[in-house]
């Protein structure tokens, strides 16, 4: 796979969490760059951009356009932020739930489950990720590492 550098998940945008990584791989897969893992789980409704896309109700295709169209990280905020369902209660609840996505008894635990055999088949990372943000976290750091 092609090492990407994306946003760290934990990076924000307009106060929001993992709007910086969203919109890095939106403009990758754009370029037809977004490949492997990446492209699999790329607005899935299960993965982490399609529960993004849910919990602030925006459509995909208006906000793929939105990401793409914006020629600054400003531009980009200022669209989100002015989205119908994008208010600052809103983000703050995004930024509390979204780390927990994948922990165990939290929504994604199944999924995280799934990914975590697919990527390591031979055995599993660290004991210590129990969401999707610490596997992200902790994968794309031993990728920069080889």
């Amino acid at each position: 796979m092609t090492d990407l550098r994306l946003p760290k998940p934990t990076e924000r945008l307009a106060g929001c969490v993992w709007l910086p990584r969203f919109a890095a791989k939106v403009r990758l897969h754009h370029a037809g760059e977004l490949e492997g893992d990446y492209l699999l789980a790329f607005c899935h409704p299960r993965a982490m951009d399609g529960r993004f896309l849910d919990h602030f109700g925006l459509d995909k295709d208006a906000t793929l356009a939105a990401i793409r169209g914006a020629r600054t990280d400003e531009e980009l905020a200022q669209w989100f932020t002015s989205a119908a369902g994008v208010t600052p209660d809103r983000i703050e609840a995004w930024n509390k739930f979204a780390p927990r996505i994948g922990s165990p008894g939290q929504p994604g635990e199944r999924e995280l489950t799934y990914m975590l055999r697919r990527i390591y088949p031979d055995g599993a990372p660290p004991d210590a990720l129990k969401s999707s943000f610490d596997a992200i976290l902790w994968d794309e750091r031993q990728s920069s590492e080889s």
